[in-house]
């Protein structure tokens, strides 16, 4: 006969019960172990999550940019307080400074 017969599912034959019950035990067991290990895999990796955000590198870099300038401004504060004070002059003193 030609073409040959397409088996229909009434015609397929199931697995027992308890087969069935056994296959899908051994399934969640096979799983329950894969992500068991997959969770130990990750315990031991070292968590760098957001390393490279951009606000962190700004931050970051602007400490940097800070620290750099410090010596300068305790410098010019230092001066600024040594320097005498002209209680007489009013604004004069803030325009030579400018």
């Amino acid at each position: 006969m030609w073409p040959p017969a397409i088996p229909s599912p009434h015609r397929l034959r199931k697995e027992p019960r308890d087969v069935q019950k056994e296959k899908q035990a051994q399934e969640t067991e096979a799983n329950r172990l894969r992500r068991k290990e997959q969770e130990e895999t990750n315990d031991a990796k070292t968590k760098m999550k957001g390393k490279n955000r951009p606000s962190k590198r700004h931050r970051k870099k602007q400490t940097n940019v800070i620290e750099e300038k410090r010596p300068e401004v305790l410098k010019r504060l230092r001066e600024e307080v040594s320097a005498p004070t002209f209680p007489n002059r009013g604004t004069d003193m803030y325009i030579s400074m400018y």
